[in-house]
Order: C-alpha cells, then sequence, then structure tokens
C-alpha cells in the first residue's frame, strides 16, 4: 500500500489533478492507510525550500480531506493545528484556507480550535497580498464556520468573528468574493451582537453602493449586475442598527441623474421599509416622506386616470415613479392607528395649499394621498374622511378643473374596501361624475372617458337602482357613439360593458341587451343598414363575458336569423354578419361552451340551414354556399369542444342524416327529406364533412366507411356529377377525411391502384380521378404514411408530362395546402380528431424541395416554368420559416427566377422567401445584389398588386440593415433613394411608412462611411 501510496502522490505533484486525491481519500475512509501514513508520505515536500513544491504538498492534503466526509477527533484536532501553523506561510495559503475550510465542515471538529484559528487568520492573514480565488477561500472558510458552528460564535466568538470578517472583505473588488462577503454580512448583521460594530459592518458594504458592474464577456461565474444589488441591498435590510447611517447617506443618492441609480436606491429603501420594525420607520417616516414626496408632486400624470393606470407604465422614468408609489403605500402599513391620525395630520397640513382643483401640483397631491390610503382600511378611511369633503365643496371652473376633480375621485374609488367611509359620499360623487358624463361637450371627450371609468368603479357600493340608472346611460351612450369605432367615448364605454358584464350581466341582459337588439333591422325593416348590424353585433361580442350573457345572445341572435328567414329579407350580408357573430362568441368563450350548445344550437341550425338551402327554393339564402359554410363552422366549433363522450352520438346522428337518409336528433323537427351521398351529390356534403371532421378518431363510423369512400370515389371521379365547385370541393374533402380516419393503408392501396389504371395521360377525363388520387395521397401525406411517399413520386413525375404538365404542380399543392375541414382538434396536447404527426410538413418539404432544385436543374427549358409554378405554390403554405431555412441556399436561384415572374401570387412567394434569405442568410445574395435590387424597385412601381409592394419593400429594408458590406450597397444608395419618392404618396398608410423607413436606412448609409 506504501508503494501505490507514493505513486498517488507522485502523479498528484506531477500534474496536480483530482483523481489520486479521490483514490486517497477513499483509502483513507477503508482504514487502508492512516492520515499519519499520508503526511508521511509527503514528508519532505510539505517543508521544500521550493514553494511551487511545498504548495501542491499542502493542496494533495487539502484536496483529499475535502473528499473525506468523517475523520476521527484526534486526527482533526492535530492536523487543523498543522495548518493553523501554515497560516503564516503565504506561498500555501490557499491550499491551507482549503483545508482548513474541509476540517471545519467535519462533524468531528472541535470548536475549542475555532478562536486560534480565527485569531490566526486576522493575525497572519493580509488579503490584500492575494489574488482573488484566494480571497475567495477565506471568504468559503468563514462562511463554512458560520454554517457549521453559529450557536457557539454566537456565544463565545461573536466580537471575534464579525472582526476577521470585516478584516477579509474590506477593500474586497472581485464580484464572485463580493457576492459571498453580502451575504456573510447579511448573516452576520442578522443574527450576531453587531451593536459595537454597526459603522464597520454598513461602511464595509455602503462602499459599493450604487453597484456599477457590468459582467466581462465570457465570465465563466455568470454573475449579473442584478446579483450584485440584490445581495447589497440584503446587507441594508438585515438589520435596523443601520437606520442612522442608512437613510441618510442613501437618500444623498436620490439627486443622481440617472433613473438607474435612483430605481436601485427606491427598491433598496422599499426592501429596508418591508424588515425593519414599526419603530424604526416611525422614527424615519417624516425623513422618508420629506425626501420623496417631490417624486410625486414634479411627475407629469397626464396619462393616469386611476391607480391601476400606474402599473401600466413602463419607461425607465416610469419603473423609478413605480417604486416611489409602492414606497408610499407600504409605509403607513407601519404606522399604529394613532401614528395614522398623527402622521397623516402632518401631511395635510403641508399638502392643503395644494388641494384645490386649479392647484398645478392637485392632481399629484391627491394621487399621493389616494396610494397611501390603500395601505389599509384604517388609513383609507382617515384620508377619505378628511380630503373627500374638501375636494367635493371645491367648484370647477372649467373644463379642466372637472377632469381634475373627476381624476381625483378616481384614484379614492377603491373596491378593495366594500365597507367604508366612501359610502357617506356616493351621492355627492354620483353628481359629480353623472354631471361629468351627461353635460361635457362631445368634443371633450377625455372627461367622458374618466366619468365612465369612475361610475363603473364606483359601482361596488352602490344600490341596485343606482347601478340600473348607471348602466342605462352608459348604454345610451354606447349606442350613440358605436358608429364610429375610434371614437375614445365609444371605446371606454365598451371596455366598460367589458367589466360589467362580467361582474353584474344580470343588469345587462336586462338593460343593454334588449336596446342593442332594438337596433337590428327586423323582417320587416324596408332596408337594411349594414353598418349598423356590423356596429351592434360587434358590440354584442365584445360584451359577452359570462354564461349567462353568451347564453342569451347566442338564442336571441338565432331567433333573429330565423325570423329574417322566415320574412324572405334578401340581404345576404345580414345572414352572413349574424352568422359570423354566433362563430365569434363561440370561439371567443370556448371555455363557457357546454353540452347543452350541442343539443340546441346543433339541431336549431341544422335544421335552419337545410330547410334554407336544400328545400326552400324561395328561400333568400337557397344553394347559399357562404352561408352554408359559415353554420357549418359554427357546428364543428361546438363539437371540436365538446366532451368526448359525446361524440360518438354525434357523429351516428350525422351518418344516419347525411349517409342513410333518416331522420334524427341533429333536427329539431322532422324534415321529411332523404339525403344520401352516396347515391346522389347533394349540395349538403360541406355540412357533413363539419361533423365527420370533428369527432374524435377513436369514434366507429356505424356503416362500413370503405363502402362510403368506394362510393364517393366512383362520384368524384366525373367532375360532371357536381352543380359547383364547391360541391365536389366538399366531396374531395370528406374523400381524404375518411381515408385518412377510417381506411388501412392496404385499402388506400386498392383503391389508388384502381384509379391509377383508369387513368389515361393523353385525355383530360383523366383528371377527375387525378384528383381523388391527390386528395387519397393528402391523407396518407398529414398521418406520415410510408405509402405517401410512393404517391408523391408518382405526382412529381407527371411535371414532364406536357399533357397533364399544366395542372400536376396544383395537384402537388393539393398534398401540402392546408383545408379548415382538416384543422386539427387537440385535448391534452394530443390530436384527437384526425391522423395528424405534427412534422408532417417537415418531411414534404425536405423530400420535395431537393428534388424540385434536381429536377429544374436537368430538364428542358419547356419544363422549367412548370418547376418554378410548383415551387412558388408550395411555398405559399410555409407558415414556420424554421421548415426551409436548411434548403434557403440551394432554392435561391429558383427563387431569384420566381420573383421575375408576372404571376402576382407566385412572385410574392419568391418574395417573402427571399425576404426570409436576406434575414436569415444575407451574404447569399450578395452576388445578386444588382438584379435583385433592380426587380425589388420594379415591382414597388406596380400600384395593382399591393401585397408585392409590401413584401419589395421589406426586402429592401431588410438589406439596408443587413451585414452586407456598405462599400457594396452604397452604389445602389441614390437610386433607391430616387425610386422610393413615389411610394410615399401611396393610399395605403403601411406603404407610406415602409418607403420612408428604406429611405432613411439608405440615405444614412452615407452618412456612415
Amino acid at each position: 500500500m506504501d508503494l501505490q501510496l507514493s505513486q498517488w502522490i507522485s502523479q498528484f505533484m506531477a500534474s496536480e489533478n483530482d483523481p489520486p486525491c479521490e483514490e486517497i481519500a477513499k483509502a483513507v475512509v477503508e482504514k487502508r492507510i492512516s492520515l499519519l501514513q499520508l503526511i508521511k508520505a509527503l514528508g519532505s515536500h510539505l517543508t521544500d525550500e521550493t514553494p511551487h513544491i511545498r504548495s501542491t504538498a499542502v493542496g494533495c492534503l487539502s484536496n483529499t480531506l475535502a473528499k473525506i466526509e468523517r475523520l476521527n477527533r484526534a486526527d482533526i484536532e492535530v492536523i487543523s493545528k498543522f495548518y493553523i501553523g501554515k497560516l503564516d506561510d503565504n506561498d500555501v495559503m490557499h491550499n491551507t484556507l482549503v483545508g482548513l475550510r474541509a476540517l471545519t465542515s467535519l462533524k468531528n471538529f472541535s470548536t475549542a480550535l475555532l478562536e486560534s484559528l480565527l485569531a490566526s487568520v486576522l493575525e497572519k492573514y493580509e488579503p490584500a497580498s492575494f489574488l482573488a480565488a484566494t480571497r475567495y477561500q477565506s471568504f468559503l472558510l468563514l462562511e463554512t464556520i458560520y454554517q457549521k458552528h453559529l450557536e457557539f460564535v454566537q456565544a463565545n466568538l461573536n466580537d471575534l468573528f464579525i472582526k476577521v470578517f470585516i478584516h477579509i472583505s474590506t477593500n474586497e473588488k472581485d464580484p464572485r468574493n463580493l457576492l459571498i462577503s453580502f451575504s456573510l454580512n447579511k448573516q452576520i448583521s442578522s443574527t450576531l451582537k453587531v451593536d459595537e460594530f454597526v459603522e464597520d459592518l454598513f461602511d464595509n458594504a455602503f462602499c459599493y453602493f450604487p453597484v456599477s458592474f457590468k459582467p466581462p464577456p465570457n465570465s465563466p461565474y455568470s454573475i449579473a449586475s442584478h446579483d450584485l444589488k440584490t445581495g447589497l441591498r440584503e446587507v441594508f435590510a438585515a438589520t435596523p442598527l443601520f437606520a442612522k447611517d442608512f437613510f441618510p447617506n442613501i437618500l444623498e443618492k436620490l439627486t443622481s441623474t440617472s433613473p438607474a441609480v435612483k430605481l436601485d436606491v427606491l427598491q433598496t429603501l422599499n426592501l429596508c421599509l418591508e424588515r425593519y420594525d414599526n419603530d424604526t420607520i416611525q422614527e424615519y417616516w417624516l425623513t422618508l416622506y420629506n425626501a420623496l414626496k417631490f417624486e410625486v408632486l414634479y411627475n407629469d400624470l397626464a396619462n393616469i386616470v386611476e391607480l391601476a393606470d400606474v402599473e401600466k407604465l413602463s419607461t425607465e422614468d416610469d419603473l423609478v415613479f413605480k417604486e416611489v408609489i409602492t414606497l408610499f403605500k407600504n409605509l403607513p402599513k407601519k404606522f399604529t392607528d394613532e401614528q395614522i391620525i398623527k402622521n397623516i395630520q402632518i401631511m395635510l397640513e403641508e399638502l392643503k395649499e395644494y388641494l384645490h382643483i386649479s392647484h398645478k401640483y392637485f392632481k399629484q397631491t391627491v394621487l399621493l394621498l389616494s396610494v397611501m390610503a390603500t395601505s389599509k382600511l384604517s388609513v383609507y378611511n382617515h384620508i377619505v374622511g378628511e380630503v373627500l369633503p374638501v375636494l367635493l365643496t371645491d367648484e370647477p371652473s372649467t373644463v379642466v378643473d372637472e377632469k381634475n376633480l373627476a381624476t381625483a375621485l378616481n384614484f379614492f374609488i377603491n373596491s378593495e374596501y366594500s365597507e367604508s367611509k366612501l359610502s357617506q359620499y356616493k351621492d355627492d360623487i354620483l353628481v359629480v361624475l353623472s354631471k361629468g358624463l351627461m353635460s361635457s361637450s362631445n368634443l371633450e371627450t377625455t372627461l367622458k372617458c374618466i366619468c365612465i371609468r369612475s361610475l363603473v368603479n364606483l359601482s361596488f357600493i352602490l344600490d341596485t337602482q343606482e347601478v340600473a340608472s348607471i348602466i342605462s346611460n352608459l348604454s345610451q351612450l354606447l349606442l350613440s357613439t358605436m358608429k364610429n369605432e375610434k371614437d375614445p367615448v365609444f371605446q371606454e364605454t365598451l371596455n366598460a360593458f367589458t367589466n360589467i358584464s362580467s361582474t353584474m350581466p344580470n343588469f345587462v341582459l336586462e338593460t343593454t341587451l334588449p336596446l342593442l337588439l332594438s337596433k337590428l333591422p327586423n323582417e320587416s325593416s324596408s332596408e337594411i343598414d349594414l353598418e349598423l348590424v356590423r356596429n351592434v353585433l360587434n358590440v354584442l361580442v365584445n360584451i359577452s363575458h359570462s354564461k349567462l350573457l353568451l347564453d342569451s345572445i347566442i338564442v336571441r341572435l338565432l331567433s333573429v336569423y330565423e325570423r329574417l328567414l322566415n320574412g324572405k329579407v334578401v340581404t345576404i350580408d345580414y345572414y352572413y354578419l349574424l352568422l359570423n357573430s354566433i362563430h365569434s362568441l363561440l370561439s371567443n368563450y370556448q371555455e363557457l361552451l357546454s353540452k347543452d350548445y350541442a343539443d340546441r344550437v346543433i339541431p336549431q341550425i341544422t335544421s335552419l340551414t337545410i330547410v334554407n338551402y336544400r328545400l326552400s327554393k324561395e328561400s333568400p339564402v337557397y344553394l347559399n354556399e357562404r352561408i352554408l359554410d359559415q353554420c357549418g363552422k359554427i357546428i364543428r366549433l361546438i363539437i371540436c369542444k365538446l366532451e368526448l363522450r359525446y361524440h360518438q352520438k354525434i357523429l351516428d346522428d350525422a351518418v344516419d342524416t347525411f349517409l342513410l337518409g333518416s331522420d334524427s336528433s341533429l333536427f329539431s323537427t322532422s324534415l321529411g327529406l332523404k339525403i344520401s351521398l352516396v347515391s346522389k351529390p347533394p349540395t349538403l356534403v360541406s355540412l357533413f364533412n363539419k361533423f365527420v371532421s370533428a369527432v374524435s378518431k377513436d369514434c366507429p363510423l356505424k356503416i362500413e366507411p370503405l363502402d362510403v369512400l368506394t362510393s364517393l370515389v366512383e362520384i368524384a371521379r366525373d367532375p360532371r356529377n357536381f352543380e359547383s365547385l364547391f360541391e365536389r370541393m366538399g366531396f374531395l374533402e370528406l374523400i381524404c377525411i375518411l381515408a385518412n380516419k377510417y381506411i388501412s393503408d392496404s385499402n388506400v392501396e386498392k383503391i389508388f391502384n384502381e384509379l391509377l389504371e383508369t387513368i389515361d395521360l393523353q385525355s383530360s377525363d383523366s383528371l377527375g380521378s387525378l384528383e381523388v388520387m391527390a386528395w387519397i395521397t393528402k391523407s396518407l401525406v398529414l398521418s406520415n404514411s410510408p405509402l405517401a411517399m410512393k404517391y408523391q413520386e408518382y405526382f412529381f413525375s407527371l411535371l414532364e408530362t406536357p399533357s397533364v404538365a399544366s395542372v400536376s404542380p396544383k395537384l402537388l399543392e393539393v398534398l401540402i395546402a392546408e383545408v379548415s375541414d382538416l384543422e386539427v382538434n387537440k385535448r391534452d396536447k394530443k390530436i384527437i380528431n384526425l391522423n395528424v404527426r405534427l412534422l408532417y410538413k417537415q418531411k414534404f418539404y425536405n423530400i420535395m424541395l431537393p428534388k424540385i432544385i434536381e429536377g429544374y436543374g436537368k430538364c428542358e427549358q419547356a419544363s422549367k416554368d412548370t418547376y418554378l409554378f410548383l415551387l412558388s405554390l408550395i411555398l405559399n403554405h410555409v407558415h414556420q420559416r424554421e421548415i426551409i431555412l436548411s434548403h434557403l441556399e440551394n432554392i435561391l436561384p429558383l427563387i431569384l427566377q420566381i420573383i421575375q415572374s408576372d404571376n402576382v401570387k407566385s412572385r410574392n412567394s419568391g418574395l417573402e422567401i427571399l425576404n426570409l434569405t436576406i434575414e436569415s442568410n444575407c451574404m447569399l445574395i450578395k452576388p445578386h445584389l444588382h438584379s435583385v435590387i433592380s426587380r425589388l424597385l420594379d415591382i414597388i412601381k406596380d400600384n395593382s398588386d399591393l401585397s408585392g409592394q409590401v413584401n419589395a419593400l421589406l426586402c429592401l429594408k431588410e438589406i439596408g440593415v443587413s451585414k452586407i458590406p456598405l462599400s457594396q450597397l452604397q452604389p445602389f444608395r441614390n437610386t433607391i433613394i430616387n425610386q422610393t419618392v413615389s411610394t410615399l404618396g401611396h393610399r395605403k398608410r403601411k406603404v407610406r411608412k415602409l418607403a420612408a423607413d428604406v429611405r432613411q436606412i439608405f440615405y444614412e448609409l452615407g452618412q456612415s462611411l
């Protein structure tokens, strides 16, 4: 074993690596060697004249001790005395401190050794003589002693421990060391007797305030300025004994012009205010108040109408103000009830001259007092009782005075205190606010907005009759202003009803809702004002913030819809707006949906739709595809949010209705209509799609899905079976849905092969079959089926077949195009309605883009446009940029061709990808700058293509701020500035703004050179 130990020591002495120490520690623990053997083996190394050898030997021993969890008391005492003796050897100081820390952390360490240890550190260790890493070990040693032996230190070594801390921490500069120094100072100041050392401990910390540390790049310690600031605040808040030095010194720092410093001061004050005892705060509250009141009084409060507005402030200066407000809110919490009256009275005496509505500090003064009033009920009652009588007897002489008074009253309206002195003044407050709301000029919107907000805030202390009166007035105001959605009064009133409908829905139901609905044209109206309809419905959608209102509004809108149908009102847009509003209501408040919507709304919608769309040729919506689609969207949304246990019944009813031609609970009454999608293509397939695509994929069809699909395929192959493209698209989507949800790959393959046998590429009669095959393939692409790639290959092979080259790109686009009926429905992050894999698009593009690039490079000139057309089509469906980032370099040559196209849709998809290329890897376009910029400038001049102009300007903007060398952009500077002049007068603000941005960017290029 002695030989092995010698080898380990030699290994450590040569490399100073830890593994030998781990082996030695293990051997000591297992008692294969003793510490005495280790020390003997280190022998002459420990006393070698060469500092490096001596230090390394001590390091070997220290690192070994650090890995041992238990030693006997005798060994610890002997080795501790050895280390204490080493404290006068500066060359081994680092490793000595490491060893001492290891020993003091052991359970059997004798506290009798601590006095000698600490005294030696105080006498022999001079921090200024050592690097930061060694100083760090001294802090760790002290921290370990504190954590392991606190009770002994408190009882026996209080003063010595504090002196050692002050000794090692004075003039420390290293951020890592400062963090632990601040932590120790906090612990010492809060747990030890520091009365004799208060000034030294405070000075030890305050010399670092304010912290201006910025972490160096690639710092290994990940210490941020915030960490140091937080640690330092904790020191100041550790004991109220610091107060006599803390408050005068820190308040001096408030004179700083730096918002960051002021914010630091205030955050520190707030922490100390929270931690210090009440008696200490009572002693210094007036000092605090006098120092901070001007931070409020001299502040511009133009955008603050209620206390909640303070929280919305976000600039650097605003953050300072918010912190001051927080301090004034917390300050009275430290007062006893007796002190409240005395202290508040002192402030009121000083501020009373400002409590006149025409005074320039009026609003600020009221804000200051109202903030303090929020601290607790006793403070609130005292301030309200003193201030409100003054406010309510001050007669405003101007509109500005009225605004100030209304704002001041709103500051004091606090619903947290439902029973308070405020109720004594509610009648007078109501008079002031109602007068401001009803009598002010329509041009003076600010006052009305303040009064609206104040009246709503005041409702918590009003009786039922008073609330009803306010809501009635606001309802009339809503009706009179809703013609202009940008009117601030309308917006404020609408926001008020958003609040009211959540907290007092019954009032809205009884007062506001009838008023709004009465404005909707009825079946006997001679003329339909669609703008009015739009405005009313917009309000209804925005105020339905409770289930009571949601239920009632949907029932009433459906009733209006039915009455209009029965009255044969011919304005189709009116029906669409009603249905769209119902859909918006259901979408906005999905969490309020329940089974009763499926039981009530679905049968009513289904019956009305089928009767008026399919049966009644006299109906104004007969065969109107837009109305049918919107009805279907409502039904689909309800099903998607329905509990899964109800899905099977919904699906069975839909199959009964649309496939078997029998009545079901989907109808509110028997219609006497026999529907069968598989025998004759009716126009209701779109409606059935909504049912079958929304229900859980675990719900089976009650009839054989393969038989249904086979029949649908047979009908869909011949476009002549359909009266409209809408019907045919519905059939193709249904084929895709059924294949995706219910048909095995083997059966899909069989159907595909049967269709393939009927294909004659030279005959246009085969186009219908090709389209059906594409939608079947789409079902496989969605599920990432292995068959999908095989069929993609087939359609890709058609690109160079002249007879179908014009349609093959569109067939391939089908595979990736998004369809509303194929939207996924998720529960617990799992897709429950379709077999869709989340990465199917990424897989499609990863396969297709390289094939397009390769095909374009190899094909004849006549086929190149086909490949470009295909690329432009599929790029339209890229909604996640990550999908194509890795392909940008390879597809760029094709993108440059696409943006030359005269096809607007293709060109815009190319421009979007070009913008992404410039943004993510601008150097790719550097060789093509001339042609790219020339083409972008041409597109900008085309006023018939708004999207193209926007996209082209975005590309130019991205080029201007890219990392392309200025020397290469400079030649285009004047051309771009001159040729974008015309767009400054564009009819669309967005284009004008982008053009101005582009011109500014390129103008500044010249300033940079």
